[in-house]
């Protein structure tokens, strides 16, 4: 065996001593755990932001409906209440000549959204309703988060009420 194969076998030998095998573990071990934090700080980030987004839509979401009822209130049923031989009405499809109520038509596009894919879904919240929609009223108010939100929005009217869950 020449010198250059022996100072190459010694070298290979040396990588296998135990000495090296603990210098590669004190390379590995802080590069696992920088992988590791780095993977719970970006999953954590990205629930925040999640959230954060959410929020934001939604807050969006809110204001749209909310902007469609006073324009809706004031360039169409404002019109109509001066024209004549035409109702603004809850029941509006029973009669002929009639118009949806603001609130009607709103818990409406509501639905109409929600029944898409984006799982948005309106409500509007009161123990006191009208007559006709006693009934859904009950039924929204058997829900904890619906009671939960009134009292919320009765003592915080200008701050949101929002709850994070999982949804199946």
């Amino acid at each position: 065996m020449n010198m250059a194969e022996n100072s190459l076998t010694d070298r290979t030998m040396d990588l296998a001593s135990p000495k090296w095998r603990m210098a590669a573990l004190w390379l590995l071990a802080p590069s696992l755990l920088a992988v590791l934090a780095i993977s719970i700080f970006l999953a954590k980030t990205t629930g925040e932001l999640i959230e954060t987004i959410a929020l934001e839509n939604a807050g969006l979401y809110s204001q749209a409906i909310e902007e469609f009822r006073t324009v809706y209130t004031s360039e169409v049923i404002e019109t109509v209440l001066q024209a004549k031989g035409i109702e603004v009405s809850h029941d509006y499809k029973e009669k002929q000549h009639a118009i949806p109520l603001p609130a009607t038509l709103s818990m409406i596009l509501g639905r109409k959204i929600g029944a898409h894919e984006s799982g948005a879904e309106t409500h509007l919240y009161s123990p006191y309703p009208f007559p006709w929609r006693r009934k859904d009223s009950e039924e929204i108010f058997q829900d904890p988060f619906a009671g939960e939100a009134w009292e919320f929005l009765n003592a915080n009217p200008q701050k949101p009420f929002y709850r994070f869950q999982e949804i199946e």
